[in-house]
């Protein structure tokens, strides 16, 4: 095999793990790490109502914050829009990219409170999106959530803060609710 090769092998995390997803993992040679896919169950595109979400004591009234999650795959719109929900928020809205953001930032008579940002989307994607966050000087708070490595995403948070954007901190995708609840925490 040549460098670079990927060599597939599959593996699934216990259930009692992860219940929501399958993991593939794909060792690619000449990399020191592995490169994962998350993928919902079959026939799953929410969370499983049950699931009891962490509260944390220091966090703000989720209920009196809204959100705007941006995002192309619509999953993850609804694992979101979801995991806010039974967290308490009641004011959610979504976007597939960074226009459609910026065109919901300008109509909106009151900016989100917190934005829950992908970088890799088609048309306008997170990097973009936050420059124009910067140039505008938004004034809330943003949460980058995305399949990057942690590398990607805390260069895309330095590059942001430099530029003055409150970035509470990133999600490696899937979204996570505890690590939300720890991101949202900053706010408190």
């Amino acid at each position: 095999m040549n460098g670079g090769d990927v060599l597939p092998t599959p593996i699934t995390l216990a259930p009692e793990r992860n219940r929501r997803f399958s993991t593939d993992v794909f060792l690619v040679t000449g990399c020191n790490r592995p490169t994962s896919r998350f993928y919902p169950p079959p026939g799953s595109a929410t969370m499983d109502p049950k699931t009891e979400l962490p509260r944390g004591h220091d966090m703000p009234d989720i209920a009196s914050l809204s959100f705007l999650v941006v995002d192309d795959e619509a999953f993850i719109l609804k694992l979101a829009t979801r995991v806010l929900g039974q967290m308490g928020a009641t004011d959610i809205a979504t976007a597939t990219d960074g226009q459609a953001a910026l065109d919901q930032l300008e109509a909106a008579t009151t900016p989100p409170d917190v934005m829950l940002i992908d970088l890799s989307m088609p048309g306008m994607g997170g990097p973009e999106l936050l420059r124009h966050l910067a140039d505008r000087e938004y004034g809330g708070a943003v949460v980058l959530v995305s399949g990057a490595d942690a590398e990607t995403l805390e260069f895309a948070q330095g590059m942001a803060q430099h530029r003055e954007t409150n970035v509470l901190g990133y999600i490696v995708k899937p979204l996570k609710p505890d690590a939300l609840t720890e991101l949202l925490n900053k706010l408190g």
